[in-house]
């Protein structure tokens, strides 16, 4: 079966409806296409012809049997599509569909001669029960159902949850959206729709008169009690013991009572859950806060299971006002608190072979407050086949394992935000975590220990805004070279490589803003922000300046005798998701720009700090670090490092079969230095320039998807190279094999 065509016939200026929408109901879909041929039913139709054991396999792989013309099929569309064409206003459509026959294959041509739509003329509520007319008035004021509006079933259905939402966050418990009914009365003659919006009340038999029924208001119910046990054990309640507590939230007058039933090894603090617990007793049933206490409790690591259930207590005695309470039963069930683990593993670095291992250690309720503490030691050994410095020349060392590195890692996560002496809960879910590491790097030229340590928040202001902040970063690097080594360092005139074999410290915060509204489980359209900030050293030196602090020989200031670093850094990543069909085909697009500006302590921002082009998750027509700076031309083997960076991305990624998928990218951007260089000649960022330095790559990718993680090969070429002069840059005529650039990576690239 070949594909299916969709004609709209209609009138100039008269809407039409979404081909695309209109596509998805046309079924069965034809073969796909890989690479212009159809791959699967090639391997089909091979097993088809010749059973062989490869061609069974490959057949179970990747192929699929044919999709056959059915004109039932066909039927069968025009009428879905019919009735959809009615859904979306389009009452009178009328549907038809020919065959053509081309090459043993049929294509579908469906014609719509869609019509004049119909649009919303009056809307108007109907309440039966109006005790719950108060409650409507604070509808969202950004209606779906509005005069003047295309009719839409879909849009109706959407107004109708929004209802049924609003009601079961007011206390309405048994609500649901089967009390929402929509009267629709059409004129046939101006193509206008009246709607009547009812809201049905309850329906009671009446047993005085069968067949007919009494109409009484909605249940209102209250939340009286809950009951929370967070060690649940399914040995029976005896074991329990009762206890009270009041949890205070933010921005709320009351105190709220709870009453925890707690085993006799008391695993957990009363307050353990305060930031987590959004039901609160005395207010009204909200479907939102029971959401918002799962999500928030999944959070905490120690708990397996949790489970949030109500209990109907009856009616409050007076039939004008209908009030119910419920009682809310919190059961959680925990996991194993201590988590033990021994690694280890052979390495190739770039042909150094090696060997490393670790050791860690997990406890997921440390402080009883579902506090996690992590403690990981690390170790290993690699031949790196480098050349012995001396005086007298070089000389290849293949010493066995020449190289040593070990290091420990502790860290602490708070499921709250914890400030000294006591916790304070933001809105929506906020954790902190405490890191401290030490890492010691034994190489043939040089020892280097590094030491970092940081404090850091983190909260949600929403389903779609989180703010990271790292008030306390301090990362200490000290370099002891031999004398072979100090000796080259000191004729380098490449001053941030080296520095990279200097003693530095950073002491400074970050704070990261992030908003991203995809959807889960949703094929919509959806956008990814990020702004990280980070700045440096200037408390230190504020309060150096202050007290008057000598400096050293050299002109800075310095703590604990190593040299501090002041910079600023900012940079924003902005990404859009655009689903191209419904097959999984999504087309994204990228921006990136960022700047780090040294100053005051500092001639050069550290070389971490740094931006870079090239590489698995940027510029994929270069190597690793390997682009830029500006028009720089050089052929050194240094990873090249700026202060600016631009770059955009445009990547159509599309499925091939099951968890194979496959990409088209290009590629554009590049790295500046703020200040003039000598190292880097023609490096500088300048604003009459660096259009022309933008450099450009392109290629294909696949990506094998296995859910969990994705194994991604890349292959790019630059297309554009500014270290080309002016006029050759433009590099796609004088492209060869091995110009093609290879990337694997684990994961998406962004």
């Amino acid at each position: 079966m070949g594909s299916s065509k969709i004609k709209i016939e209609g009138k100039k200026g008269v809407p039409s409806p979404d081909v695309n929408e209109i596509r998805q109901y046309i079924q069965p879909k034809p073969n796909k296409k890989f690479l212009l041929t159809r791959l699967n039913l090639w391997a089909y139709y091979r097993n088809q012809k010749k059973s062989t054991w490869f061609n069974r396999w490959l057949n179970k792989r990747i192929g699929v049997k044919p999709v056959y013309f059915n004109a039932e099929d066909v039927s069968v569309n025009a009428r879905r599509i019919k009735s959809y064409l009615g859904d979306v206003g389009y009452f009178d459509a009328s549907v038809r569909f020919q065959t053509v026959k081309q090459d043993h294959q049929k294509s579908i041509l469906y014609t719509i001669l869609a019509g004049q739509p119909y649009r919303y003329n009056k809307v108007r509520y109907a309440i039966e029960d109006t005790t719950l007319t108060p409650f409507l008035k604070s509808l969202p004021a950004k209606k779906l159902i509005k005069p003047g509006a295309i009719f839409n079933a879909f849009h109706m259905d959407d107004d109708r949850n929004k209802v049924n939402d609003l009601l079961r966050g007011k206390g309405y418990y048994y609500f649901n959206r089967n009390f929402v009914q929509y009267v629709v009365d059409t004129n046939l003659r101006d193509h206008k729709a009246n709607v009547r919006i009812v809201l049905k009340a309850i329906e009671v038999p009446n047993v005085e008169h069968p067949g007919t029924y009494i109409l009484k208001p909605h249940i209102r119910y209250f939340v009286k009690n809950v009951w929370i046990t967070p060690n649940y054990q399914f040995t029976g309640f005896d074991q329990y013991d009762t206890v009270p507590h009041v949890i205070h939230f933010r921005g709320d007058t009351t105190n709220f009572v709870y009453h925890f039933l707690q085993t006799p090894s008391r695993r957990f603090r009363l307050r353990t859950f305060d930031n987590a617990i959004k039901i609160k007793p005395g207010r009204p049933y909200s479907d939102k806060s029971v959401q918002d206490t799962y999500n928030n409790l999944f959070r905490y690591r120690v708990l397996r299971s949790v489970n949030v259930g109500f209990d109907t207590l009856g009616l409050k005695r007076n039939p004008n006002v209908p009030i119910g309470y419920l009682n809310s039963r919190i059961t959680m069930q925990t996991n194993k608190l201590n988590n033990f683990s021994v690694e280890t593993m052979g390495t190739n670095s770039s042909g150094n072979l090696g060997v490393n291992g670790s050791v860690s250690y997990s406890n997921r309720n440390i402080f009883r407050g579902g506090e996690v503490f992590n403690l990981s030691l690390t170790g290993g050994f690699e031949a790196q086949k480098q050349a012995a410095i001396s005086d007298t020349g070089t000389t290849v060392n293949n010493a066995l394992f020449n190289t040593f590195e070990t290091g420990v890692n502790a860290s602490i996560y708070f499921p709250m935000v914890l400030f000294p002496f006591r916790h304070i809960r933001l809105i929506g879910n906020s954790q902190t975590s405490v890191n401290v590491g030490y890492n010691y790097q034994l190489r043939p030229y040089y020892a280097r220990s590094i030491t970092n340590a940081d404090l850091g928040y983190s909260w949600e202001q929403s389903a779609k805004i989180q703010h990271l902040l790292t008030p306390l970063n301090i990362n200490f690097v000290k370099v002891n070279p031999s004398p072979e080594f100090a000796a080259i360092l000191a004729k380098e005139t490449n001053i941030r490589l080296k520095e990279q074999y200097s003693n530095h410290m950073i002491f400074g915060l970050k704070y990261s803003f992030i908003l991203n509204n995809q959807q889960s489980g949703s094929k919509k359209n959806f956008n990814y922000f990020r702004l990280d900030f980070e700045s440096s050293g200037n408390l230190l030196y504020g309060l150096n300046h202050l007290l008057g602090t000598k400096r050293t020989t050299e002109g800075y200031y310095s703590l604990f005798g190593v040299r501090y670093s002041e910079y600023t850094r900012i940079s924003a990543d902005f990404r859009q998701y655009i689903y191209v069909d419904n097959q999984g085909a999504v087309l994204v697009l990228r921006s990136y720009i960022g700047a780090a500006i040294p100053y005051g302590n500092s001639m050069e921002i550290p070389y971490e700090k740094g931006f870079y082009a090239g590489g698995a998750n940027g510029m994929r027509g270069w190597h690793f670090r390997m682009l830029g700076p500006g028009g720089y031309s050089g052929n050194d083997v240094y990873e090249r490092i700026g202060d600016i960076k631009l770059e955009g991305n445009v990547e159509l990624r599309f499925p091939i079969y099951k968890f194979f998928k496959g990409a088209l990218f290009t590629d554009a951007g590049n790295i500046w230095n703020y200040n003039a260089s000598t190292t880097y000649p023609n490096g500088q960022f300048k604003w009459n320039t660096f259009l022309s330095q933008l450099a450009f790559d392109t290629g294909f990718g696949f990506r094998f998807d296995f859910t969990y993680f994705v194994v991604r090969l890349d292959v790019a070429a630059p297309i554009v190279n500014p270290a080309y002069p002016v006029g050759t840059r433009w590099r796609l005529p004088y492209l060869k094999w091995n110009d093609f650039i290879g990337n694997f990576g684990i994961g998406y690239p962004f």
